[in-house]
């Protein structure tokens, strides 16, 4: 009984110095985090794409049908006009990659698989624009034709 005592007291001298230290040490190096002034990520803007008709294609390469797709591109505040300028390239890099990557999925193909269907907006962005350009491809609604 007296040993369970005495390591605990034990454990509570040690561990005061040791957290008071790393306390000392993170508001010495990170000083930021505890003013509040952390740099803030820049302002973002959506860039809205038009409706796209992408090809349903299974892993077989075979047509199993067609869906739109309407979806947004997450930029910074600031190249907001310079992605909607460019925003015809995007396009046909989707439709030039659409064809060749399989995006059905379901038991018929008639589903699109969504994982697949953004990492070809993800892929035809950073042709276009480059990397780190676009943030975000997101995919607001998904439709049979």
């Amino acid at each position: 009984m007296i040993k369970r005592i005495g390591i605990g007291v034990a454990l509570l001298l040690i561990g005061l110095p040791v957290g008071a230290g790393g306390a000392y040490a993170a508001l010495r190096f990170f000083p930021d985090l505890f003013e509040g002034k952390l740099k803030h990520a820049a302002a973002s803007g959506y860039v809205p794409v038009d409706t796209l008709l992408v090809p349903l294609v299974s892993r077989d390469g075979r047509l199993a049908g067609y869906v739109t797709i309407d979806s947004q591109l997450e930029v910074a505040a600031d190249s907001v006009a310079d992605v909607q300028a460019r925003l015809p390239f995007f396009l046909n890099a989707v439709n030039m990659r659409a064809y060749r990557r399989p995006l059905a999925a379901g038991p018929d193909g008639q589903l699109p698989d969504l994982v697949a269907l953004r990492a070809l907006l993800v892929d035809a962005a950073v042709e276009v624009y480059g990397k780190g350009t676009v943030r975000k491809a997101m995919i607001a609604r998904v439709g049979p034709v």
